[in-house]
């Protein structure tokens, strides 16, 4: 389970519920740039090929594992692209096999297909992940 100082004034159902911030920029090939001061618990996001990327959980050195994910919502931030339409407007779990092992891969989709965002998108992801595997 991963070991961090978390805020304990979180009130849920599920126990040990850890809520992880990110903001990634894109850029050309769909290239993502994780903001790391806006993005704490998250060490890197990598793109897989076209929609594809996987989100390392944890720090630079330790990775965080997790017991399962609760939930991924996302808006996209449109006052820093000209006030454009994303170029992948849906975001879904691809895989979330590796969270015990500290990742995640999501799958930007567009009408369908998977499509890398569009250079100088932002998103802002928040992903509820469970810490603790009491019932």
């Amino acid at each position: 389970m991963a070991a961090r100082a978390f805020r304990r004034n979180h009130q849920a159902l599920e126990p040990a519920v850890v809520d992880i911030f990110a903001r990634v920029s894109f850029g050309a090939s769909g290239a993502p740039t994780l903001d790391a001061a806006n993005s704490k618990g998250i060490s890197k996001i990598v793109r897989n090929g076209t929609g594809d990327y996987t989100v390392t959980f944890g720090i630079t050195a330790q990775v965080d594992n997790y017991l399962k994910v609760l939930s991924v919502s996302h808006v996209w931030d449109q006052t820093v692209n000209s006030g454009a339409a994303p170029g992948s407007p849906a975001i879904y779990i691809k895989s979330s096999s590796g969270i015990t092992t500290g990742t995640l891969r999501l799958l930007f989709n567009s009408a369908g297909t998977a499509t890398d965002p569009t250079s100088g998108d932002v998103v802002l992801l928040r992903i509820a992940l469970s810490n603790s595997s009491a019932g």
